[in-house]
C-alpha cells in the first residue's frame, strides 16, 4: 500500500504487510506504531499488539512501562502487561528541550515528576500485597526483568531484607539454613552479605564480582512478610 510501512523478516521477505503510516524502529523486541487511523500501539517482533493501537501517543517511561495519552488529551502510565499502573489525568502542557516529538517532552515537569512518584507507590503496593503473609520467595519467580533488579528491589521494600538458603551449596561452603540479605550490587567483601538474589529471569549466572546470586525458590524469610 502506498505511504504505508511493515516489517521485513530475517529472510528480507515482508514479515506484515505495508499497515501502518509510521513504524518505529525495535528496542528490547518491540516497537512503536501508528495504524491507518493514527492510533498508537506498540508491536512486538511477530508484528503483534503488546499495547493495542488506542491512543493518541505513546512514551517509554521509567524501566519498562509506558506513557501513554488518551484521545481525551489524558496521560496515565501502563505496566508491562498493557494494565493501568497510574490512573488517567489531565495533562499539563509544557514544550521541554529536545525532541518535542516525544510525549515526554510536552508535558510539564513537575507532573513527569509526579507520575515517577506514582509509580514507585502503587509499585510497591503491588509487592506488598502479593508478599503479605509469604514466607517462601520462590513467588518473586519471573517477576522482575534482567536489568532492573535493584531498582525492582527497593521498590518491592525487599533490598536488605534477611533471608535464609533452602539448599547446601557445598561449591560455596554454604549449607541449608545459612542466612543472608536480599541485595544485588552489594561487592563480595567480608564486610557485605554472604547472600544474593539472582535476577530470576536473566538466565545468567551470577557474576563472581558481585555476591553469591541465588534463585528466588531457594531462599525463604525468617518470618511472614508483613509489609
Amino acid at each position: 500500500m502506498l505511504g504505508y510501512w511493515g516489517y521485513p523478516d530475517g529472510l528480507g521477505q515482508l514479515a506484515t504487510e505495508p499497515q501502518y503510516i509510521h513504524a518505529g524502529d525495535f528496542d528490547n523486541g518491540q516497537a512503536f506504531v501508528r495504524n491507518d487511523q493514527g492510533l498508537a500501539g506498540i508491536i512486538d517482533r511477530h508484528c503483534q499488539y503488546v499495547i493495542a493501537p488506542q491512543w493518541r501517543d505513546i512514551a517509554p517511561f521509567e524501566d519498562r512501562f509506558w506513557l501513554v495519552e488518551n484521545q481525551r488529551g489524558e496521560i496515565g502510565v501502563l505496566d508491562d502487561s498493557a494494565q493501568v499502573l497510574v490512573e488517567f489525568r489531565t495533562k499539563v502542557t509544557e514544550l521541554q528541550p529536545g525532541h518535542q516529538l516525544w510525549l515526554s517532552r510536552r508535558i510539564e515537569q513537575t507532573q513527569l515528576a509526579e507520575l515517577k512518584e506514582a509509580v514507585n507507590r502503587n509499585l510497591a503496593r503491588r509487592w506488598s500485597l502479593l508478599l503479605r503473609g509469604q514466607t517462601q520467595l520462590g513467588i518473586m519467580r519471573g517477576k522482575l526483568q534482567n536489568g532492573e533488579c535493584g531498582k525492582a528491589l527497593v521498590r518491592a521494600g525487599q533490598w536488605g531484607q534477611p533471608v535464609r538458603l533452602l539448599l547446601d551449596i557445598p561449591e560455596r561452603g554454604l549449607n541449608k539454613g545459612a542466612g543472608g540479605r536480599i541485595g544485588w550490587d552489594y561487592p563480595n567483601t567480608e564486610a557485605n552479605y554472604d547472600l544474593s538474589v539472582e535476577c530470576p529471569v536473566s538466565g545468567l549466572a551470577a557474576d563472581r564480582r558481585y555476591d553469591l546470586g541465588i534463585a528466588w525458590e531457594h531462599l525463604d524469610l525468617p518470618a511472614p512478610w508483613r509489609q
